[in-house]
């Protein structure tokens, strides 16, 4: 039987032009006369109208016209396509392979099963039959996807060649790509990437899509448990972090098609043909390049990725935060002590006293410590190198707490230069005696002289400082001694002649011994 298209022609011209010789139309169809002659003798029995023959699909035109010609069947068993659709649809660690899917069938049917080279012919059409496709629709600023490139860039330093790995970003809707080269591809160079996306792109979309990686997925399946990074950056940008299924990959098609097109298109020129000596030129280079892309217009088309974001997805993305979110480097979790501080790198850091016993997560970046409790920050501190050393914020305190602790030399002096230049010298007599300013033996003896000033008056209390110091008695700086020159109205009293305080007039302690004069 000839084509079904040249059969349905001959029928055509069979039908409305029946004058023409058999020679002819085999002409203006391109068969041979027999095959003509053959087709007229049977439409002529079969009476067939060109509308009819139009409804006809070809297998049944077929069997109208060769009733008697049947297909030959094989007495060999057919593969278990349900079992092939069965193990397609495992994960793929745990799928049987084509090889072993065959010797079963061998071992199984013998004779009756078809040789390698058919078995697999056949799995393949049926497969590719049934392999359908469900293309995905994206709206403006709901999805970015992100992944890591399998080439990287490099450049060379003192020699050496350091290679970077790639990180890519595309959005779901415009497909408008990012691209940027990192150190690692730690959790905290992924939230990098997502960042510095953002920002290229100048808003957030509703949704970042990415495959299980270990730096950022905790527990991978259907709602994947992302890890400390992830959910903060999710938190930070009010956005969500969703993953692919396991072992299927085109579900994260986008990100997919961005990484073949970053590879191919910038990262094999750029590795053969350039060279670069920092991080920072990588960078550069993959931005201009990035950008030449986005504004490239798509193959058979007139229009670009730039084209559609500016078109529809810029003015969809939210708006990114007025601070952008850090990466962190280390995360842990521990109880808040009685002293309401928590250690990092031997140094201690406070966290609000009424956390004492709670279970808090500790998030460390670069610069700073974060301190989580509940999904809510409660503390956040400047990292400091200070091994021993404590970091407290007021707020943290517990009232009597804070109280103690501004029992201190800068408290005390910043009181005492409200009364007088005389009540500073008395405070500063007495921290004389220490090195630290935040004695708190110091401290009961200012919060006693602070008492006794407010009992007697600044004035009283005042005369009392000048009378003490103008004498150095260091044996009268205490509280109570003051209160005792108070009490004794002793700065009413001048017995020391103001003209004989100097250094010319000796004393009656010059005398003293073999020292008189003979």
């Amino acid at each position: 039987m000839i084509a079904t298209h040249k059969f349905r022609n001959v029928l055509w011209h069979l039908i409305f032009y029946a004058d023409y010789s058999n020679r002819y139309i085999a002409t203006l169809t391109r068969c041979s006369h027999p095959v003509v002659s053959t087709i007229r003798s049977k439409l002529a029995k079969l009476q067939l109208t060109w509308i009819a023959i139009k409804q006809m699909s070809n297998s049944e035109l077929k069997s109208v016209f060769y009733p008697k010609l049947t297909i030959r069947k094989s007495s060999k068993v057919p593969p278990d396509y349900a079992e092939v659709l069965r193990q397609k649809e495992l994960p793929r660690k745990k799928q049987k392979s084509l090889a072993i899917q065959y010797i079963e069938y061998r071992i199984q049917y013998g004779d009756r099963a078809y040789k390698q080279t058919i078995f697999y012919g056949l799995i393949r059409a049926f497969l590719k039959k049934n392999n359908a496709t469900m293309t995905q629709f994206y709206r403006p600023g709901e999805v970015m996807f992100i992944d890591y490139l399998g080439s990287k860039a490099k450049y060379k330093k003192s020699g050496k060649v350091i290679f970077l790995p790639v990180f890519v970003a595309c959005l779901g809707y415009s497909k408008k790509l990012f691209s940027l080269a990192t150190k690692d591809m730690k959790s905290e160079s992924w939230v990098q990437g997502i960042v510095k996306a953002f920002e290229y792109f100048g808003g957030v979309p509703e949704v970042i899509q990415f495959d299980n990686a270990k730096a950022m997925v905790t527990t991978a399946k259907l709602i994947a448990l992302l890890n400390e990074n992830a959910r903060a950056v999710s938190e930070h940008y009010g956005n969500i972090c969703d993953t692919s299924r396991v072992g299927t990959p085109k579900d994260n098609a986008n990100a997919e098609n961005t990484a073949k097109i970053v590879t191919t298109q910038i990262i094999a020129p750029m590795s053969q043909d350039i060279t670069f000596f920092s991080e920072d030129e990588v960078n550069a280079y993959l931005f201009t390049e990035v950008e030449r892309l986005n504004h490239q217009p798509f193959q058979k088309h007139d229009y670009s990725r730039q084209d559609l974001f500016e078109e529809k997805e810029k003015q969809a993305l939210m708006l990114l935060p007025a601070k952008p979110f850090t990466p962190f480097i280390h995360a842990k979790s521990c109880h808040v002590p009685a002293t309401y501080l928590v250690e990092h790198n031997e140094h201690r850091y406070s966290v609000p006293y009424t956390l004492i016993g709670e279970k808090v997560h500790i998030r460390i970046t670069l610069e700073e410590i974060i301190v989580v409790s509940e999904d809510k920050e409660v503390a956040r501190h400047s990292i400091s190198d200070e091994k021993g050393g404590v970091s407290i914020e007021q707020t943290h305190m517990k009232p009597s707490h804070l109280a103690e602790q501004r029992k201190s030399m800068p408290i005390f002096m910043a009181w005492a230069k409200e009364i007088g230049q005389d009540a500073e010298h008395l405070i500063e007599k007495q921290y004389a005696k220490t090195s630290n300013p935040n004695s708190r033996v110091i401290g009961k003896r200012c919060t006693a002289l602070q008492k006794l000033e407010a009992k007697v008056g600044s004035e009283i209390f005042l005369s009392a400082c000048r009378y003490v110091l103008e004498r150095e008695a260091e044996d009268l700086f205490s509280p109570t001694d003051i209160e005792l020159v108070i009490r004794a109205k002793a700065y009413e009293y001048n017995d020391v002649p103001q003209d004989l305080l100097h250094a010319n007039v000796r004393g009656s302690q010059y005398f003293e011994g073999d020292r008189h004069e003979h």
